[in-house]
């Protein structure tokens, strides 16, 4: 099977003088970033030839044949699975997607996606004679078909975490030695926030030389690289509700950091003994809790809007809010350097410790979550990060060390956290009136967990 001839346009899918030549040519077109690479059109499958017998496989590759009389073709059967077969053995993951309604082609790539894992970065491409044939019409079909896929994975994802979150908010609000901020007046000039992606390896050491210049505010990530480096920050930032939040708090560090999240964050931060400085997020949680506190007459409890959905593009709001004229970022980029996703020492690196031999190395197990260009939500929140502001101005840190020079800025004499708020009393939701709640619930909150906590709080308005 060399070719087929378009019945209509009386034409070849692929060139007759040498396919083998135009698949490479069309392969080299290929973005090579992309983690799943899906190309329309297999024609005769003189693309996947080219691949197999160079061996330089894309990630994940997806073949859509839209061509009915092409995949019902037994000849073009026979050869696909001779193909995959021997692609099995190269350990690459190669899919086939053969059907013309767009239906079945959601159906399928949400399959496909759900096997990979929800690896979000993807490129389409058509081969040049489906190209002639089709127009654009087939990609954007694709590309449409791949979002609504995308989304209802998000959606999932969204769901999965709202438990988590309402499960644990429910059991931190009973947690002691915490105080709601809200307000802050931070003794300095400048608020540097450390991520942890490689380059704090690099900035570290002047991080130290300039310590004094600064309200540092440390990631939970980049705080165990910190703690081994002889960096004490003056706040550690935690917002994470995952598992990996336990294994960023493994090595020992001093109890009188404070510690800034919130009620929805893991567990294994309220068991800490560190002070713990509780933001109000826009999670309907912390909504209807500070309703309730406003009925109390209590203090207002200062809200804290995130639309880049990082710690970096949050810590920047709390540079805002405090009025503090330089907002610093080190150790973020959303971007690997040198294969390399993060600093050295952090959780992560705790977390495979056990499983790690001469076999099964780091770079092995540990999949890299940034890529070579910043997309989706890490592209979102680059932007939001450097997003220009009137009152505060924002400096990677290498930028700022040029600009202010070593030593020239006021060193502080003292540094005290510079946040004020009241202290927490688990007794006070006992006094709570929770009956609006039900009134008009909200989607993010799970009332049946909402109801197993609250008929222990003991409250008489608590009455179903």
């Amino acid at each position: 099977m060399v070719n087929f001839q378009e019945p209509t346009l009386l034409t070849y899918l692929h060139s007759q003088s040498n396919p083998k030549k135009e698949a490479e040519r069309f392969l080299a077109s290929l973005l090579p970033t992309a983690d799943v690479q899906i190309i329309i059109g297999s024609g005769a499958l003189h693309s996947l030839e080219v691949l197999v017998e160079k061996g330089n496989f894309p990630k994940v590759l997806v073949f859509w044949e839209p061509i009915a009389e092409i995949y019902q073709c037994q000849e073009w059967q026979t050869k696909k699975q001779h193909l995959v077969s021997r692609i099995s053995n190269l350990g690459f993951q190669v899919f086939f997607i053969e059907t013309s309604e767009g239906a079945n082609l959601q159906k399928e790539l949400k399959l496909i996606f759900h096997v990979l894992e929800g690896r979000l970065t993807y490129s389409v491409s058509t081969f040049p004679s489906y190209q002639r044939k089709f127009g654009d019409s087939l990609a954007k079909e694709c590309k449409l078909q791949i979002e609504s896929v995308l989304q209802l994975s998000n959606d999932a994802t969204k769901m999965h975490f709202e438990r988590t979150w309402t499960h644990h908010y429910l059991q931190n609000l009973s947690a002691n030695n915490c105080q709601l901020l809200h307000e802050m007046r931070l003794d300095s000039d400048s608020l540097l926030f450390i991520g942890a992606s490689p380059q704090l390896e690099i900035e570290v050491e002047n991080i130290k030389k300039n310590r004094n210049q600064f309200f540092i505010i440390a990631g939970d990530t980049s705080f165990p690289f910190l703690v081994s480096q002889n960096v004490n920050p003056d706040m550690i930032l935690s917002m994470d509700t995952g598992r990996g939040t336990i294994f960023h708090f493994c090595k020992r560090f001093p109890n009188n950091i404070p510690i800034l999240t919130w009620f929805g964050a893991h567990p294994i931060l309220f068991q800490l003994p560190n002070p713990k400085w509780i933001l109000r997020t826009t999670h309907p949680m912390d909504q209807v809790l500070n309703h309730a506190l406003e009925k109390n007459q209590t203090k207002h409890w200062t809200e804290f809007k995130n639309p880049g959905l990082n710690q970096a593009t949050l810590a920047k709001e709390i540079a805002i809010q405090s009025k503090v004229p330089n907002f610093i970022y080190s150790g973020v980029s959303f971007l690997q350097m040198d294969g390399k996703s993060h600093c050295r020492g952090t959780g992560y690196e705790f977390y495979y410790s056990p499983i790690i031999d001469r076999k099964r190395t780091l770079e092995n197990l540990y999949r890299p979550l940034y890529r070579e260009k910043r997309a989706g939500k890490n592209s979102i929140a680059w932007d939001w990060l450097n997003k220009a502001n009137t009152e505060t101005q924002t400096f990677a840190f290498s930028d700022w060390l040029k600009e202010s020079g070593e030593g020239t800025k006021r060193e502080l004499d003292k540094k005290v956290p510079g946040f004020f708020g009241k202290e927490w009393n688990p007794v006070f939701l006992e006094k709570m009136d929770w009956s609006p709640l039900f009134a008009e619930p909200s989607a993010g909150v799970s009332l049946p967990a909402l109801r197993r906590f609250l008929r222990g709080t003991k409250s008489n308005s608590l009455s179903d």
